[in-house]
């Protein structure tokens, strides 16, 4: 933080309000809604609405939809339906359909769509936002389509460019975080409040972990640890020191909580026997230890074996791409 400081798009500044996952409308959300509150508190930010709709358990959602207020009630937890529903997006920020750039001999390109480009029209129907544009083509795959771009400030042009096997035209999509319609807020910190907000921010982090722990319990969370590898495809291909700084924080402070775990083989397992010994008097019985470190071993043996195991899926699968 004291290097780089922090870059925040505040909640009241998300212009078009969020997009959702198809599957999560069957609950009640729907594409455009901006959220009030969660839990009866108001996010600050859309980093903050995305982290406690997943880790927070969640009973009830306000939103704004259509200039009106929607008041959604959760009876089971909403943290554990993204986990067994397997959604990776869940909630993302709805955005105009804007070329970035363009793939090398994809039919946006065969097409004449070009960089700066923004997609209003497919097949004459109107498009307002990218997620509409992409939920149109994954219906229309291998499929000429009749795309209406305005290109500049007022010119209006038809282009005809046919999508690949999977509904793909080939263009990238403009990052919102560089458009103006959404205001990002520039945060500095000397070194004291640096101190101060990277102190929050750890025990935030390490309070978002502790809470997703309960998802380890449910066969889709099981599914979900990972080893090395995990931990490695969360770094970018490029170098970023930045990034590189945070993961490494965030991976420290990981294996700080779950070295003091009550554990038998881990430190945290060691201090419950020295409780028990400073409150009985007498340590334990050495049978006990020796079977208490056994019964250790093998959980964590099992936790890495379960982790290598999924990655070695998720690699056999082409999940890491």
């Amino acid at each position: 933080l004291l290097v780089w400081g922090e870059t925040v798009l505040p909640a009241e500044r998300i212009p078009y309000g969020l997009e959702v996952d198809e599957r999560l409308k069957p609950l009640g959300f729907e594409d455009g809604d901006q959220v009030v509150s969660i839990n009866g508190e108001t996010p600050a930010s859309f980093t903050e609405i995305r982290r406690s709709l997943f880790f927070d358990p969640v009973s009830e959602v306000e939103l704004t939809r259509n200039g009106e207020r929607v008041q959604l009630v959760f009876e089971e937890d909403l943290g554990q339906f993204l986990v067994d529903s397997s959604i990776r997006r869940p909630f993302g920020l709805r955005v105009p359909a804007l070329v970035e750039t363009i793939s090398p001999g994809s039919g946006a390109e065969a097409g004449g769509l070009m960089p700066g480009d923004r997609i209003v029209t497919l097949d004459g129907a109107a498009v307002g936002f990218h997620g509409d544009v992409l939920e149109y083509l994954r219906a229309h795959p291998a499929t000429d389509i009749e795309v209406g771009v305005i290109r500049g400030a007022y010119e209006r042009l038809q282009l005809t460019c046919r999508t690949d096997s999977s509904g793909a035209l080939g263009f990238l999509q403009k990052d919102p975080m560089t458009m103006p319609e959404f205001q990002l807020e520039e945060r500095t910190y000397g070194p004291g409040e640096a101190l101060v907000s990277g102190f929050a921010l750890a025990w935030t982090t390490l309070e978002e972990y502790v809470l997703s722990m309960r998802f380890l319990f449910s066969r889709s969370g099981a599914s979900q640890v990972g080893s090395l590898v995990t931990f490695g495809s969360i770094f970018d291909a490029g170098w970023n020191w930045e990034i590189f700084w945070r993961n490494t924080a965030f991976f420290s402070l990981i294996l700080a909580f779950m070295n003091l775990l009550p554990i038998p083989a881990l430190d945290g397992g060691h201090v419950v026997f020295l409780l028990y010994e400073m409150v009985v008097g007498r340590p334990a019985p050495d049978k006990f230890l020796e079977w208490a470190q056994t019964v250790g071993i093998v959980l964590l043996l099992g936790l890495m074996a379960l982790a290598l195991g999924n990655d070695i899926w998720r690699v056999i699968t082409g999940q890491f791409g």
